[in-house]
């Protein structure tokens, strides 16, 4: 004999048709005993026999496209999460912020020694440090980016090393003799007075502007155009807006004293000078590597 919960588990395979002859004998002698399942059999019955009657409907076109979208979205979510963690995990996010404000604290220091804070507020001086910080960050972050190894199309890790370096020795030179001690040394030499005469003001912050830039890039691209197996003229490319954007705040907070016209020059300069030296520099490893093979 069954027992009611047995039973329970056989009612919907009965009530569908699908049950076993054998069980199915056992089943109604069950109900012919028991009044509750009996109750219980007619109602379920009753359920599936309107179940039955139920019009079957065809969503429309629009509930379709809704419901394919949504899911669509979903796993286009699921995807960029996954990719955003396959290029930079969380922990070498971590790092490339650490070291982003590590590097901005340097920089903040070394521009306190060579210019004077005293004709900027404070919210201009808050907003450079923190476009500076972000831009340190972004240069951490490319170099600990995952790929753009050696033999990848573009080597993020040598354009992010070669910008900061460059950007070290900027500061360094900064500290040694800024662009503005050097102009200041010209207009009361010789030739820096007749050079005065011939290009203005404007135009001798132009130049050494430009030279500033030029020089190290040239020097670091080309120390590190070794790691670069192709596209040397992009890499430069890549290294140059970098570095010009990291130096951009640095020559903002030395110009404070400045004329907006000789800002402006320092600025038009130094995007010459690295636009010029970051590939130059990396073009001409690659010429020399070519012609030692």
């Amino acid at each position: 004999m069954l027992t009611c919960h047995e039973m329970q588990e056989l009612v919907p395979e009965y009530i569908a048709g699908r049950l076993a002859p054998t069980e199915a004998q056992v089943l109604r002698r069950h109900l012919q005993e028991c009044q509750s399942c009996t109750a219980e059999v007619e109602e379920l019955a009753q359920v599936w026999k309107l179940l039955g009657q139920w019009p079957e409907e065809v969503p429309s076109e629009q509930t379709v496209n809704v419901i394919r979208q949504t899911v669509l979205s979903d796993l286009a979510s699921r995807q960029n999460v996954a990719l955003a963690r396959e290029i930079l995990p969380a922990r070498k996010l971590m790092w490339a912020i650490v070291d982003g404000l590590v590097f901005t604290l340097g920089s903040v220091a070394v521009m306190a020694g060579v210019a004077s804070f005293e004709g900027l507020s404070a919210p201009v001086l808050l907003g450079s440090g923190a476009l500076w910080s972000a831009l340190y960050i972004l240069a951490c972050a490319l170099y600990f980016r995952l790929g753009g190894q050696n033999g990848a199309a573009v080597n993020l890790r040598v354009i992010a090393t070669a910008g900061l370096l460059t950007m070290g020795f900027s500061l360094l030179a900064a500290r040694t003799l800024s662009v503005g001690k050097l102009v200041q040394h010209c207009q009361i030499s010789p030739w820096g007075a007749a050079l005065f005469r011939c290009v203005g003001q404007e135009g001798a912050y132009l130049l050494f502007g430009a030279l500033y830039a030029l020089a190290p890039l040239l020097v670091v691209s080309f120390a590190f155009g070794e790691q670069v197996q192709r596209r040397p003229i992009l890499h430069g490319l890549l290294c140059a807006g970098l570095f010009f954007l990291l130096t951009l705040p640095a020559i903002y907070l030395q110009c404070g004293a400045f004329s907006l016209g000789v800002g402006l020059s320092w600025i038009a300069g130094a995007f010459l000078g690295s636009l010029a030296g970051a590939p130059l520099g990396f073009w001409l490893r690659m010429q020399s590597r070519s012609q030692t093979r």
